[in-house]
Protein backbone atom coordinates (compact mmCIF):
# COMPACT_ATOMS: atom_id res chain seq x y z
CA UNK A 1 0.00 0.00 0.00
CA UNK A 2 2.75 2.46 0.92
CA UNK A 3 4.29 2.01 -2.52
CA UNK A 4 1.14 3.49 -4.09
CA UNK A 5 1.06 6.33 -1.54
CA UNK A 6 4.67 7.23 -2.28
CA UNK A 7 3.95 7.24 -6.00
CA UNK A 8 0.93 9.54 -5.49
CA UNK A 9 2.95 11.92 -3.31
CA UNK A 10 5.58 12.24 -6.01
CA UNK A 11 3.08 12.51 -8.86
CA UNK A 12 1.28 15.40 -7.12
CA UNK A 13 4.65 17.00 -6.30
CA UNK A 14 3.71 17.13 -2.62
CA UNK A 15 7.18 15.75 -1.84
CA UNK A 16 10.37 15.56 -3.85
CA UNK A 17 12.17 12.85 -1.88
CA UNK A 18 10.31 10.48 0.47
CA UNK A 19 13.53 9.73 2.36
CA UNK A 20 13.84 13.41 3.32
CA UNK A 21 10.15 13.94 4.16
CA UNK A 22 10.43 12.36 7.68
CA UNK A 23 7.64 9.93 6.77
CA UNK A 24 6.24 7.82 9.64
CA UNK A 25 3.13 5.65 9.94
CA UNK A 26 1.07 4.91 13.01
CA UNK A 27 0.35 1.21 12.53
CA UNK A 28 1.45 -1.53 10.22
CA UNK A 29 -0.76 -4.30 8.94
CA UNK A 30 -0.03 -7.80 7.66
CA UNK A 31 -0.65 -8.67 4.03
CA UNK A 32 -4.41 -9.26 3.65
CA UNK A 33 -5.32 -7.07 6.64
CA UNK A 34 -7.48 -3.99 6.04
CA UNK A 35 -7.06 -0.56 7.61
CA UNK A 36 -9.77 2.07 7.95
CA UNK A 37 -8.06 4.49 10.30
CA UNK A 38 -4.30 4.33 9.75
CA UNK A 39 -2.33 7.59 9.97
CA UNK A 40 0.93 8.75 8.43
CA UNK A 41 2.89 11.94 8.97
CA UNK A 42 5.40 13.76 6.76
CA UNK A 43 6.49 17.16 5.49
CA UNK A 44 4.69 18.25 2.29
CA UNK A 45 4.36 21.42 0.26
CA UNK A 46 1.39 23.70 0.93
CA UNK A 47 -1.80 22.73 -0.96
CA UNK A 48 -5.54 23.38 -0.80
CA UNK A 49 -6.96 19.84 -0.54
CA UNK A 50 -4.49 17.04 0.06
CA UNK A 51 -7.06 14.24 0.10
CA UNK A 52 -8.58 15.16 -3.24
CA UNK A 53 -5.17 15.51 -4.89
CA UNK A 54 -3.89 12.16 -3.65
CA UNK A 55 -7.10 10.20 -4.24
CA UNK A 56 -6.98 11.16 -7.92
CA UNK A 57 -3.66 9.31 -8.11
CA UNK A 58 -4.39 6.35 -5.85
CA UNK A 59 -6.02 2.97 -6.64
CA UNK A 60 -9.75 2.86 -5.76
CA UNK A 61 -9.19 0.68 -2.68
CA UNK A 62 -6.71 3.14 -1.11
CA UNK A 63 -8.33 6.40 0.04
CA UNK A 64 -7.20 9.45 1.97
CA UNK A 65 -10.05 10.40 4.31
CA UNK A 66 -8.75 13.43 6.24
CA UNK A 67 -5.65 15.47 6.98
CA UNK A 68 -4.38 17.78 9.72
CA UNK A 69 -1.60 20.29 10.25
CA UNK A 70 0.43 19.26 13.30
CA UNK A 71 3.44 20.46 15.27
CA UNK A 72 6.96 19.92 13.90
CA UNK A 73 7.57 17.30 16.64
CA UNK A 74 4.52 15.17 15.74
CA UNK A 75 5.25 11.55 14.89
CA UNK A 76 2.46 9.29 13.60
CA UNK A 77 3.90 6.29 15.44
CA UNK A 78 5.10 7.70 18.75
CA UNK A 79 2.48 10.45 19.21
CA UNK A 80 -0.36 7.91 19.07
CA UNK A 81 -2.08 7.33 22.42
CA UNK A 82 -4.13 4.30 21.37
CA UNK A 83 -4.79 1.99 18.44
CA UNK A 84 -8.05 0.13 17.89
CA UNK A 85 -8.49 -3.07 15.91
CA UNK A 86 -11.64 -4.96 15.01
CA UNK A 87 -11.74 -8.66 14.22
CA UNK A 88 -14.82 -10.07 12.44
CA UNK A 89 -15.80 -13.73 12.68
CA UNK A 90 -18.68 -16.12 12.12
CA UNK A 91 -20.16 -17.71 15.23
CA UNK A 92 -20.14 -21.25 13.89
CA UNK A 93 -20.06 -23.79 16.73
CA UNK A 94 -18.47 -21.35 19.19
CA UNK A 95 -19.89 -20.26 22.54
CA UNK A 96 -19.88 -16.45 22.44
CA UNK A 97 -20.28 -16.18 26.23
CA UNK A 98 -17.08 -18.16 26.74
CA UNK A 99 -15.28 -15.77 24.39
CA UNK A 100 -16.72 -12.72 26.17
CA UNK A 101 -15.55 -14.02 29.52
CA UNK A 102 -12.06 -14.87 28.23
CA UNK A 103 -11.66 -11.41 26.64
CA UNK A 104 -11.66 -9.80 30.06
CA UNK A 105 -8.51 -11.70 31.02
CA UNK A 106 -6.60 -9.92 28.24
CA UNK A 107 -7.41 -6.41 29.49
CA UNK A 108 -4.63 -4.60 31.36
CA UNK A 109 -0.83 -4.55 31.25
CA UNK A 110 0.65 -7.95 30.39
CA UNK A 111 3.66 -9.63 28.86
CA UNK A 112 2.32 -10.73 25.45
CA UNK A 113 5.41 -12.61 24.24
CA UNK A 114 3.34 -15.78 23.79
CA UNK A 115 0.70 -13.87 21.82
CA UNK A 116 2.93 -12.59 19.02
CA UNK A 117 5.55 -13.30 16.41
CA UNK A 118 9.05 -12.27 17.42
CA UNK A 119 10.14 -9.08 15.64
CA UNK A 120 13.80 -8.06 15.71
CA UNK A 121 12.89 -4.54 14.55
CA UNK A 122 10.89 -3.78 17.73
CA UNK A 123 12.22 -1.19 20.17
CA UNK A 124 14.40 -2.86 22.88
CA UNK A 125 14.06 -2.12 26.60
CA UNK A 126 16.80 -0.73 28.86
CA UNK A 127 18.58 -4.10 28.96
CA UNK A 128 18.64 -4.35 25.17
CA UNK A 129 15.94 -7.04 25.12
CA UNK A 130 12.69 -6.91 23.16
CA UNK A 131 9.91 -5.41 25.27
CA UNK A 132 6.75 -7.53 25.18
CA UNK A 133 4.77 -5.52 27.73
CA UNK A 134 1.61 -4.02 26.20
CA UNK A 135 -1.53 -2.51 27.73
CA UNK A 136 -5.04 -3.38 26.50
CA UNK A 137 -7.60 -0.74 27.47
CA UNK A 138 -10.70 -2.52 26.20
CA UNK A 139 -11.54 -5.92 24.69
CA UNK A 140 -15.22 -6.51 23.88
CA UNK A 141 -17.40 -8.76 21.72
CA UNK A 142 -20.19 -7.07 19.75
CA UNK A 143 -22.83 -8.44 17.34
CA UNK A 144 -22.61 -7.39 13.69
CA UNK A 145 -25.44 -9.43 12.17
CA UNK A 146 -27.58 -11.97 14.05
CA UNK A 147 -28.98 -14.63 11.75
CA UNK A 148 -32.46 -15.37 13.10
CA UNK A 149 -32.96 -18.59 11.09
CA UNK A 150 -29.58 -20.07 12.03
CA UNK A 151 -27.61 -18.46 14.90
CA UNK A 152 -24.49 -20.39 13.82
CA UNK A 153 -24.31 -18.08 10.78
CA UNK A 154 -24.36 -14.92 12.90
CA UNK A 155 -21.46 -12.48 12.53
CA UNK A 156 -19.60 -10.95 15.47
CA UNK A 157 -16.65 -8.66 15.99
CA UNK A 158 -14.10 -8.22 18.74
CA UNK A 159 -13.12 -4.60 19.39
CA UNK A 160 -9.61 -4.31 20.83
CA UNK A 161 -8.14 -0.98 21.94
CA UNK A 162 -4.62 -0.74 23.32
CA UNK A 163 -1.62 1.52 23.61
CA UNK A 164 0.33 -0.48 21.02
CA UNK A 165 0.46 -4.00 19.61
CA UNK A 166 3.13 -6.57 18.83
CA UNK A 167 3.47 -8.30 15.46
CA UNK A 168 0.51 -10.70 14.97
CA UNK A 169 -0.67 -9.99 18.54
CA UNK A 170 -4.35 -9.49 17.68
CA UNK A 171 -4.46 -12.57 15.45
CA UNK A 172 -2.78 -14.64 18.18
CA UNK A 173 -5.22 -13.42 20.83
CA UNK A 174 -8.16 -14.24 18.56
CA UNK A 175 -6.77 -17.72 17.87
CA UNK A 176 -6.66 -18.47 21.61
CA UNK A 177 -10.17 -17.06 22.09
CA UNK A 178 -11.43 -19.32 19.30
CA UNK A 179 -9.89 -22.34 21.05
CA UNK A 180 -11.82 -21.36 24.18
CA UNK A 181 -15.02 -20.57 22.25
CA UNK A 182 -14.97 -23.99 20.59
CA UNK A 183 -14.46 -25.69 23.95
CA UNK A 184 -11.02 -27.00 22.99
CA UNK A 185 -9.39 -25.26 25.93
CA UNK A 186 -10.26 -23.38 29.11
CA UNK A 187 -9.83 -19.72 30.08
CA UNK A 188 -6.88 -20.74 32.23
CA UNK A 189 -4.82 -21.22 29.07
CA UNK A 190 -4.54 -17.41 28.92
CA UNK A 191 -2.97 -17.38 32.39
CA UNK A 192 -0.59 -20.08 31.19
CA UNK A 193 0.44 -18.00 28.17
CA UNK A 194 1.10 -15.02 30.44
CA UNK A 195 3.33 -17.19 32.67
CA UNK A 196 6.81 -16.53 31.24
CA UNK A 197 8.38 -19.00 33.67
CA UNK A 198 6.34 -21.93 32.34
CA UNK A 199 6.57 -20.69 28.74
CA UNK A 200 9.79 -18.67 28.65
CA UNK A 201 11.01 -19.21 25.11
CA UNK A 202 9.36 -19.16 21.70
CA UNK A 203 5.58 -18.86 21.42
CA UNK A 204 3.81 -22.27 21.34
CA UNK A 205 3.16 -23.28 17.75
CA UNK A 206 -0.62 -22.78 17.71
CA UNK A 207 -2.20 -21.64 14.45
CA UNK A 208 -2.97 -17.90 14.46
CA UNK A 209 -6.31 -16.52 13.25
CA UNK A 210 -6.77 -15.64 9.58
CA UNK A 211 -5.77 -12.18 8.40
CA UNK A 212 -8.91 -11.36 6.40
CA UNK A 213 -11.07 -10.78 9.49
CA UNK A 214 -8.82 -8.07 10.90
CA UNK A 215 -9.03 -4.31 10.38
CA UNK A 216 -7.10 -1.42 11.92
CA UNK A 217 -10.10 0.78 12.64
CA UNK A 218 -8.78 3.82 14.53
CA UNK A 219 -5.63 5.58 15.75
CA UNK A 220 -6.05 8.09 18.57
CA UNK A 221 -4.14 11.33 19.09
CA UNK A 222 -4.37 14.31 21.42
CA UNK A 223 -5.06 17.79 19.99
CA UNK A 224 -5.32 16.79 16.32
CA UNK A 225 -8.07 18.56 14.37
CA UNK A 226 -8.86 16.58 11.23
CA UNK A 227 -9.99 18.42 8.10
CA UNK A 228 -12.36 16.21 6.12
CA UNK A 229 -12.06 15.67 2.38
CA UNK A 230 -14.53 17.22 -0.09
CA UNK A 231 -18.03 15.69 -0.21
CA UNK A 232 -17.47 14.48 -3.77
CA UNK A 233 -14.45 12.53 -2.58
CA UNK A 234 -16.48 10.97 0.22
CA UNK A 235 -19.10 9.83 -2.31
CA UNK A 236 -16.43 8.15 -4.43
CA UNK A 237 -15.01 6.40 -1.37
CA UNK A 238 -18.50 5.23 -0.38
CA UNK A 239 -18.95 3.76 -3.87
CA UNK A 240 -15.76 1.74 -3.41
CA UNK A 241 -17.11 0.30 -0.15
CA UNK A 242 -20.50 -0.37 -1.79
CA UNK A 243 -18.87 -2.34 -4.62
CA UNK A 244 -16.87 -4.41 -2.12
CA UNK A 245 -20.04 -5.05 -0.11
CA UNK A 246 -21.96 -6.17 -3.21
CA UNK A 247 -19.27 -8.68 -4.15
CA UNK A 248 -18.93 -10.06 -0.62
CA UNK A 249 -22.71 -10.19 -0.05
CA UNK A 250 -23.29 -12.18 -3.24
CA UNK A 251 -20.58 -14.69 -2.28
CA UNK A 252 -22.07 -15.02 1.23
CA UNK A 253 -25.59 -15.60 -0.12
CA UNK A 254 -24.39 -18.28 -2.52
CA UNK A 255 -22.61 -20.10 0.31
CA UNK A 256 -25.66 -19.85 2.58
CA UNK A 257 -27.98 -21.25 -0.12
CA UNK A 258 -25.60 -24.15 -0.75
CA UNK A 259 -25.41 -24.96 2.98
CA UNK A 260 -29.19 -24.88 3.31
CA UNK A 261 -29.64 -27.22 0.35
CA UNK A 262 -27.10 -29.60 1.85
CA UNK A 263 -28.82 -29.50 5.25
CA UNK A 264 -32.23 -30.16 3.66
CA UNK A 265 -31.14 -33.42 2.02
CA UNK A 266 -32.78 -36.63 3.20
CA UNK A 267 -30.58 -37.78 6.07
CA UNK A 268 -33.22 -40.13 7.47
CA UNK A 269 -31.14 -43.09 6.26
CA UNK A 270 -28.75 -42.83 9.19
CA UNK A 271 -29.28 -45.26 12.03
CA UNK A 272 -30.52 -42.72 14.58
CA UNK A 273 -32.70 -40.88 12.07
CA UNK A 274 -31.13 -37.57 13.12
CA UNK A 275 -31.41 -34.32 11.21
CA UNK A 276 -28.31 -32.88 9.56
CA UNK A 277 -27.92 -30.23 12.27
CA UNK A 278 -27.91 -32.97 14.92
CA UNK A 279 -25.26 -34.91 13.00
CA UNK A 280 -23.03 -31.83 12.70
CA UNK A 281 -23.38 -31.11 16.42
CA UNK A 282 -22.60 -34.72 17.34
CA UNK A 283 -19.47 -34.91 15.16
CA UNK A 284 -18.29 -31.49 16.40
CA UNK A 285 -18.64 -32.50 20.05
CA UNK A 286 -16.76 -35.75 19.45
CA UNK A 287 -13.85 -33.98 17.77
CA UNK A 288 -13.86 -31.26 20.43
CA UNK A 289 -13.65 -33.88 23.19
CA UNK A 290 -10.78 -35.62 21.39
CA UNK A 291 -8.83 -32.36 21.15
CA UNK A 292 -9.39 -31.62 24.83
CA UNK A 293 -8.36 -35.16 25.80
CA UNK A 294 -5.22 -34.88 23.64
CA UNK A 295 -4.32 -31.56 25.34
CA UNK A 296 -3.71 -28.42 23.37
CA UNK A 297 -0.48 -27.41 21.64
CA UNK A 298 -0.10 -24.67 24.24
CA UNK A 299 -0.32 -26.99 27.26
CA UNK A 300 2.00 -29.51 25.60
CA UNK A 301 4.56 -26.74 25.12
CA UNK A 302 4.33 -25.88 28.84
CA UNK A 303 4.78 -29.55 29.76
CA UNK A 304 7.79 -29.78 27.47
CA UNK A 305 9.37 -26.66 28.99
CA UNK A 306 8.87 -28.11 32.49
CA UNK A 307 10.56 -31.40 31.51
CA UNK A 308 13.55 -29.51 30.02
CA UNK A 309 13.83 -27.51 33.25
CA UNK A 310 13.87 -30.68 35.36
CA UNK A 311 16.66 -32.19 33.25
Amino acid sequence: MEHHIFQALKKTCLVEDIAKSQYTRCGRTDKGVNAMGNVCSLWVRQASNYCQMLNHCLPPDIRMLAYAEVSPHFDARFSCIYREYKYFFCQGQMDIKRIESACRKLIGLHDFRNFCKKDDSSMPDEDGEQNFMRRIFNFSVEPVHINQSDPHLSMWMCVIRGSAFLWHQVRCMMAVLFLIGRGEDEESVIDLLFDTEKLPDQRPNYEIAAENGLILSECGFDDVQWAQSAVAGDVETYKVFLKQFDEAAVAMCISEVMMRQYAQRDWTGNEAGDKWTDIVESVTKARRKQKVDDSSVIRKAAEGAKKREVK
